[in-house]
């Protein structure tokens, strides 16, 4: 599950082995990266650590930011795998650092992170483990016009259908599965705002740590169809600065929010 840090556009590329199976690689542009969209990525696999032969790894995937390999390509303890992902944008074609699966872990730290998530993910019975879809928040990409202050760069309309009130268009990448479990009951947090006095309601519990989860990020509950804003960010185990498991506090948005209109099934 590493972690690795990228001098092109590319800000961290991250090779998730944790979970027994496909492998996810997820990665993030720096902020200050203003490329119109469409955004094409194609992930690519290369056998002896990063040599000269590449490999496309399935399909392109367009505006999003994480991307599988189902292919069982490792076998034994060497890992010696390495990817990258190549983006091309309407200007110009990048291409991240390398990202290996071992990364800032070692193969005993390794081991370690996949038995905590997994133990993590399993207890008790699963029976407080609720699936559901995580929406990672632009900050990066195409500016909205039509909410966005052009000098001071504030977001004029947080209910903006082209942006969804994040200032940069289509507001979110698509959605990934993503479970929250260690579930604590939900309460009320009463607090005033421009909104007057208001109840909000909120909830704790634990994520896998990777993709990194940032304050503002949506979740859905694949049952309810609730949706949830992440408020708070918390690392609540962590191996050599890699975050294993985060623990998070939602708040559940009112049901005029403009993020009820994102459907976790679109594929583009």
């Amino acid at each position: 599950m590493p972690l690795t840090r990228s001098a092109t556009a590319f800000d961290r590329v991250t090779v998730d082995y944790a979970i027994s199976g496909d492998a996810r690689i997820t990665w993030e542009l720096k902020n200050s990266f203003t490329d119109p969209l469409p955004y094409d990525f194609t992930l690519q696999v290369s056998k002896d650590g990063g040599g000269d032969t590449w490999t496309a790894v399935g399909s392109t995937v367009r505006n999003t930011y994480y991307a599988v390999d189902d292919t069982q390509r490792q076998r034994g303890k060497s890992l010696r795998l390495a990817y990258r992902v190549k983006l091309v944008t309407p200007l110009d074609t990048y291409y991240s650092e390398l990202a290996y699966p071992h990364g800032l872990l070692s193969l005993r730290q390794w081991l370690l992170a996949r038995a905590i998530i997994r133990r993590a993910i399993l207890r008790p019975l699963g029976l407080d483990n609720f699936t559901g879809y995580l929406y990672k928040r632009k900050l990066y990409g195409t500016v909205c016009t039509d909410c966005v202050d052009p000098i001071t760069g504030g977001i004029l309309n947080s209910d903006c259908t082209t942006c969804k009130g994040t200032g940069k268009i289509d507001g979110y990448w698509l959605a990934a599965e993503n479970k929250l479990f260690n579930i604590q009951p939900e309460g009320e947090n009463t607090s005033r705002s421009d909104r007057g006095t208001i109840n909000d309601v909120v909830i704790a519990g634990q994520m896998i740590g990777i993709p990194i989860i940032n304050r503002n990020d949506v979740w859905i509950d694949a049952n309810s169809d609730r949706r949830y804003l992440i408020q708070g960010v918390n690392t609540a185990a962590e191996i050599n600065r890699v975050p294993i498991i985060t623990a998070v506090e939602l708040r559940l948005a009112e049901f005029s929010d403009v993020i009820y209109s994102l459907d976790p099934t679109a594929e583009s």
